[in-house]
């Protein structure tokens, strides 16, 4: 019994070893990420554009963003389990805020892709035609997300 095992195991490393294998090579074609010369046609322009909206979730739809407007107010207040994102956020002078203990760096990590996407946008609309209105917009994004904070 032993003898066929051996002979079977011999038998699969070869197999493994002499087995053809794929001759391919991958055509890499990013599609989670803008590179600049997506930037140089009509349809990256679009895309960037829409891209601006699509990442807001990532702004407003996330705790640190509400923590920040509305701790320290009547409606929050930090309570017995509480802990430093919500003391220091509270700015009742129980925490202070420092780039160690805050969150600030969540909501300031989403928009810098934003306000690069924007300046892409600005950079190339007006070469691939884009109009006017599309690229104010663009324009009024990063200064939208800035006086958010």
């Amino acid at each position: 019994m032993k003898h066929i095992q051996i002979k079977s195991a011999i038998f699969s490393a070869l197999f493994i070893l002499l087995s053809p294998g794929c001759k391919k090579i991958l055509e890499e074609q990013p599609r989670s990420i803008y590179e600049p010369g997506f930037f140089k046609t009509e349809k990256g322009v679009q895309g960037g554009i829409t891209s601006q909206y699509a990442h807001l979730r990532f702004i407003f739809g996330q705790p640190y963003y509400y923590s920040t407007l509305e701790n320290g107010t009547d409606e929050y207040t930090y309570a017995q389990s509480a802990d430093a994102n919500f003391k220091d956020m509270d700015l009742t002078g129980v925490g202070s805020i420092t780039p160690s203990s805050s969150r600030s760096d969540v909501l300031w990590g989403a928009a810098f892709s934003n306000i690069n996407t924007a300046s892409g946008i600005i950079e190339n609309a007006s070469e691939v035609g884009i109009s006017a209105a599309l690229i104010a917009e663009a324009s009024g994004f990063p200064c939208f997300l800035i006086t958010s904070f």
